[in-house]
């Protein structure tokens, strides 16, 4: 194999990996504004949920706090649907 058949490999897979960052930051951003989980973000990212664990850290990248009434809201929802009858 020649120089040029791994530079061009090499090549290919720095594109290949900065696709997939841009990929990722995109999504992300999902996860910030609180339309994805976790784990709908890295699903949607084609990544692990430990990659986008470790993507969003170093990015510092975090889902938006929840307010009071959000909270509550979410909490009676998950009552809701765990309650037995």
């Amino acid at each position: 194999m020649s120089k040029k058949y791994f530079a061009q490999l090499k090549k290919e897979e720095m594109n290949s990996e900065k696709v997939k960052e841009m990929r990722m930051t995109r999504i992300a951003e999902s996860y910030r504004n609180g339309t994805l989980s976790l784990q709908e973000a890295a699903t949607a990212a084609k990544v692990s949920i430990y990659e986008m664990m470790e993507f969003t850290e170093k990015h510092q990248i975090y889902p938006k706090e929840l307010s009071d009434q959000e909270m509550e809201e979410h909490f009676k929802y998950a009552k809701k649907i765990l309650r037995k009858d």
